[in-house]
């Protein structure tokens, strides 16, 4: 499962030691019968470590997604400005601003390398979609569509999911197939997003009421059904649509065809989800002051220990974290009980957010900010028979 980094970086350039849980210490309970205990002992030290790669895409770069071919989309600093970029196989394309442009940010890529993201100005402070078919320079600027524009999601058949200003005041979602658009229904207030798209053309986001709630949403042929409160953070190719909480509001859940499911006492954050149903968050275990990660399915809570806060699941089942809630930790990956350290390329701690099911892993080095990749070790065949459709 693909996570790409949340850009509100865009906003602002538009404007101007270790410990992790081993298999060990894991353990699993019914959600309906409520969450382990658990306990605040240090869990066991990883097993493994695996190197990171520099894209070489200098300091102050970063990374938004990562694909199932090995594409990884991002952004970094050329002569004092943002461009995005696209890297496979140890070569970073920069992809540039177009014409008039100061700036360019690419945001997600489809399995057939076509990446989407935005350009801009800073002048004139305009943003607009962009696309760059295959990965080549020579990017496609969709315009301002009904005002300022943005791409944050693209399928494998090249539809896009992304938003446009009808005003200053009001954000619409829309679909862009060829670059036509068609505004997505939304709740009546100001502000629209889909962030997720998959393949059957099924996007999920969030919409804000007249009132100013955000509520999450599912849009299925283009009709919106309102999810309540919360907003969306995940979506898989069955459709199902992982719900967290928002304005400090609402108990995050899985909704599946109208159905929803809730995941036990003491979850306080969902970060993931696969297309097996899989999701990962954390927890704070009955009698303990420090959240946990975990993973769960069908019913069942397995927990991933303490210093372990999951960013994303991929089909595989591997869950992407980090030792440190606020980023300044070591990233790690726990896979059936075993833990995997990812080692920053220099200073002391690696910040990963991106996962693909060949276990190529995105991120940034903290400190030098430079835009890295992991790579783990391959799975047993017998793995894969997780992965969805």
């Amino acid at each position: 499962m693909i996570k790409r980094r949340t850009l509100t970086v865009v906003a602002a350039v538009c404007a101007a030691g270790l410990s992790a849980a081993s298999g060990s210490s894991a353990s699993a309970v019914s959600a309906s019968s409520g969450v382990p205990s658990g306990s605040d002992s240090a869990p066991a030290s990883d097993s493994t470590s695996v190197p990171g790669t520099d894209l070489n895409a200098g300091a102050n770069s970063w990374t938004t997604a990562v694909g199932d071919n090995g594409d990884v989309t991002g952004a970094h600093s050329v002569s004092g400005q943002i461009h995005g970029f696209v890297w496979h196989g140890g070569t970073l394309v920069d992809l540039p601003p177009g014409a008039n442009q100061d700036y360019s940010i690419a945001n997600a890529v489809n399995a057939g390398g076509d990446v989407v993201g935005t350009g801009g100005n800073y002048g004139f402070g305009y943003v607009h979609a962009y696309e760059w078919k295959g990965g080549s320079p020579n990017g496609t600027d969709f315009g301002a569509l009904y005002g300022n524009s943005f791409a944050n999601a693209v399928n494998t058949a090249g539809e896009i999911a992304g938003q446009s200003q009808t005003s200053l005041s009001v954000t619409v979602g829309a679909l862009l197939n060829s670059g036509v658009p068609t505004v997505l229904p939304d709740l009546g207030g100001s502000y629209t997003a889909p962030m997720y798209l998959n393949d059957a053309g099924t996007a999920a986001g969030y919409s804000l009421t007249p009132s100013g709630d955000q509520h999450a949403v599912v849009w299925i042929g283009g009709k919106l059904t309102d999810l309540g409160i919360g907003t969306a953070a995940g979506l898989n190719a069955q459709g199902q649509v992982l719900v967290a909480s928002a304005q400090g509001k609402g108990t995050p859940f899985l909704w599946t065809n109208g159905v929803e499911t809730t995941f036990g006492t003491g979850v306080q954050t969902v970060t993931g989800l696969n297309n097996a149903g899989q999701v990962v968050g954390t927890f704070l275990p009955a009698g303990s002051t420090t959240a946990h990660g975990f993973v769960w399915q069908n019913g069942q809570l397995t927990d991933l220990g303490a210093a372990f806060f999951p960013t994303a699941v991929n089909n595989v089942g591997q869950v992407l974290g980090n030792t440190a809630a606020d980023s300044y930790g070591l990233g790690v990956v726990w896979y059936q009980g075993q833990v995997t350290t990812l080692a920053p390329t220099s200073g002391q701690y690696s910040e990963p957010e991106q996962l693909n099911d060949n276990g190529l892993v995105a991120g940034i080095v903290q400190g030098t900010q430079d835009a890295t990749v992991w790579q783990l070790p391959a799975v047993s065949g017998a793995a894969l028979q997780k992965r969805g459709g």
